[in-house]
């Protein structure tokens, strides 16, 4: 249960096998699990940021092209063909 409940909170295998070498340390300060978790958090908002700028461009892409358009006047693959990414 322990780590289905660590999946779901999209923490890695590496991260659970830390914690679990953690949880032999039972008398321990939590400094490390609370570091652990707070790098899980820095990464999560590190991905959102990520995925809002992929929501803006995907969404600056559709609105080149309206649905009464034709393939061949498609703005977007228009648009997907002659910008070059950004990567």
């Amino acid at each position: 249960m322990f780590i289905k409940r660590c999946r779901n909170l999209d923490i890695t295998l590496a991260e659970i096998k830390q914690l679990l070498d953690l949880k032999q340390s039972p008398e321990t300060q939590c400094e490390d699990v609370n570091h652990l978790i707070d790098t899980h958090i820095e990464q999560i908002n590190l991905r959102l940021i990520e995925l809002k700028i992929l929501k803006d461009s995907l969404t600056k892409l559709r609105s080149k092209c309206s649905n009464s358009q034709i393939v061949k006047n498609c703005g977007i693959l228009q648009e997907l063909i002659t910008k070059p990414s950004k990567q």
